[in-house]
């Protein structure tokens, strides 16, 4: 019975993402939500800026045939939904990063 726990940490470490992946993955978000937060005209639209889904719950697993993982970020605006439809929201912040 002692393989069991071995053959399931072997399987495991074939799904988790390696330490050096969530690294990446860590150095990419925070740098681009500090970009967002720290940009001059963006920065008096943003809320906040959150993480979600599976690298935010820790379930994220090794991507296949040279895929890359990614982050979910999500960016709170002061963009009243009644006023802006999703793409002008869009189309106002890239207005503003430019």
């Amino acid at each position: 019975m002692s393989t069991v726990p071995s053959y399931f940490k072997d399987f495991l470490s074939n799904i988790r993402l390696t330490d050096n992946q969530v690294n990446d993955l860590k150095t990419g978000h925070t740098t681009l939500r500090k970009r967002l937060e720290g940009d001059e005209k963006l920065s008096k639209i943003i809320v906040s800026t959150f993480l979600q889904g599976s690298y935010h719950r820790s379930t994220a697993v090794k991507p296949k045939n040279g895929n890359k993982s990614d982050v979910d970020v999500i960016v709170v605006t002061k963009l009243d939904s009644e006023e802006y439809t999703p793409e002008e929201a869009l189309n106002e912040s890239v207005k503003k990063s430019l």
